[in-house]
């Protein structure tokens, strides 16, 4: 991947902090509320934070 900067970079940092705070509130709401289904649900949503930080990583 080129590290090419964008013109979509003045926004990406606030729509990923966005998306980071909506992971969190996902996680914490999803185990809370589901138990074993939250538990796969937090799974899931982890590898994507993973995916998204990386992605985060790779724009900044």
């Amino acid at each position: 991947m080129s590290a090419t900067a964008t013109p979509a970079d003045t926004t990406s940092p606030v729509t990923f902090y966005i998306i980071a705070a909506i992971i969190v509130l996902g996680l914490v709401v999803g185990t809370a509320l589901y138990g074993l289904l939250g538990l796969t649900v937090w799974m899931v949503i982890l590898t994507l934070a993973i995916f998204v930080t990386l992605i985060g990583i790779s724009i900044s």
